[in-house]
């Protein structure tokens, strides 16, 4: 009776078998967190097969904030992966963290309408949790935190993608 999975944690496309899966329950949808460097031609054609896949793609902002978290180029690699899901028509989307130091990039309109135009579909933002206490600074204030709900209504406004905050 399961009708939607949430595959997240670690690289789930260094599992190939999890695409096996999803062809095998094909009225089952599959959102799956990645950070999309194995998405290359052969698991992005597969995926356009796989009408059940929904790849989140995860992006830390700019390619100067991404590149630092996930390593040199990492930024450059991921818009190459979303021009192949692009291509194929598949529907995918980014997953971008909320922090006090990102908040202005990542809900900014033409950062937004860049992804946009690369084929991101579907926005999920994610407030940021700290896991060490040099990071607390990091975590929304309440000002920014009482600003989402109305940034997410002006960019389901001017950009056709679907906006998920979530706390």
């Amino acid at each position: 009776g399961v009708s939607f999975f949430v595959i997240a944690g670690g690289e789930p496309l260094m599992r190939p078998e999890i695409l096996g899966i999803a062809e095998r329950f094909p009225r089952t949808l599959f959102l799956m967190f990645t950070n999309g460097l194995l998405l290359d031609e052969a698991t992005a054609e597969r995926m356009a097969r796989l009408r059940n896949v929904v790849p989140l793609l995860s992006l830390e902002g700019t390619a100067a904030e991404t590149d630092a978290r996930r390593g040199a180029g990492t930024y450059e690699r991921l818009l190459e992966a979303m021009a192949r899901l692009k291509q194929r028509r598949v529907f995918f989307g980014c997953s971008l963290t909320l922090t006090s130091r990102d908040f202005s990039t990542v809900l900014d309109d033409s950062f937004v309408g860049g992804l946009v135009a690369a084929g991101c579909r579907f926005f999920l933002y994610a407030d940021y949790t700290p896991m060490d206490e040099a990071t607390e600074e990091w975590t929304l204030t309440d000002a920014q935190r009482g600003q989402v709900t109305a940034r997410m209504a002006s960019l389901r406004k001017r950009h056709p993608a679907l906006f998920v905050a979530v706390p």
